[in-house]
This record gives structure tokens, sequence and C-alpha cells, in this order.
């Protein structure tokens, strides 16, 4: 199973606007389902599930460490650039607390022989994905427009194990475990 670490986008109506941008409407870009929305901390790739509950073990154990903390969703970009963009995302902006978050859960899945992945972090969220050439006019009107976009905030409260099945219209997730951070 392919699995993954996250935080869940609590009020995932403040995307609303951005997904009905008609960049969105292009049969190139493929708009994240709202439901779906999320942080990803950590890819762990595919997962014996056999080993799911020493992973949960190990996530309550952080989780425990961190106090809950606020995020704000702003700006957007794309990797790897905005004018040629495989993935289309909303900013996250915290004091740190995100990408320590992550680096701690990596450090407690190393040992379990998990595959981390090498990139510097960034924080995230996948708004859509882009599957061929979008028109760079169109690019540019819509990095202009939404660039510099404040959709809101939420306080971080727990860490979620997720599995991706990857289907015909997209990925589909669901939740393996929850962690509490500390209040």
């Amino acid at each position: 199973m392919r699995e993954f670490t996250a935080i869940d986008v609590e009020d995932r109506s403040i995307f609303a606007g951005i997904l009905h941008d008609p960049l969105f409407s292009s049969r190139c870009v493929r708009p994240a389902r709202r439901e779906g929305l999320h942080i990803t901390l950590n890819f762990l790739g595919d997962v014996d599930p056999g080993i799911n509950e020493i992973l949960a073990s190990g996530i309550d154990s952080v989780a425990g460490g961190v106090e809950s903390y606020q995020v704000r969703f702003e700006g957007i970009g794309a990797f790897p650039a905005v004018d040629r963009p495989s993935v289309i995302w909303a900013g996250v902006v915290d004091s740190g607390e995100t990408g320590l978050l992550s680096g701690r859960l990596g450090e407690c899945f190393r040992p379990m022989g998990l595959r981390m992945e090498s990139r510097e972090f960034h924080a995230h969220v996948t708004l859509a994905r882009v599957r061929c050439s979008v028109d760079g006019r169109e690019l540019s009107r819509f990095f202009s427009a939404w660039g510099k976009a404040e959709f809101g905030g939420q306080e971080v409260r727990e860490v979620v194990l997720k599995r991706s099945d990857l289907t015909p219209a997209g990925p589909v997730y669901s939740q393996l475990h929850k962690a509490p951070l500390r209040t």
C-alpha cells in the first residue's frame, strides 16, 4: 500500500475560489479533490500493512512531543517551475513547525527501513496536477492573479497516516491512523 503522513486541511472551502479558476477547467489540469486536501509530511511509498501498528506507535510518540500550532495558507507556486508546472500548490506559512514535524517523523521512520525522500521539505497543499502543456499566457494570468492570495489558516492539532489508492479519476485517500499533537 502507498502510504504517507499528513496534516489534513480542515476547512477545504478556503480553496473554493482558486479551484474554480478557468485554468482548472483545462483538459491538461486535474484539480485535487477537495476532500483530499492535505499537507504531506512524509511520503512512505509502498508499505507492508503488517508494520502499520509500528508506524502508528512511532507517529503517536512524535506527535505527542509536538505542541499544536498555527499555519496559514498563502500564495501559490508550482513544481518544478511556474512556466512548466507539473504540480500547482498553495503555500504553507508557519514558524518552521511543519518542517520540524516532518523531520522528526522521518527520523522515526528511517530505522524501520523506509526510504525517505532526499529532497528538501517544502510544506504545501497540492491543488492540481498538470498533465500536458498549458498556454503560457494562461499560466501567466493565473499566477499573477493568485500568486499572493491569502486563503486562511488553521490550528494543526493532529498528524494522520494515510493510504493512497491510485484510480483513473485520481488518488483516493483513506485514513489509517490519527495522532493528536500536544495541546
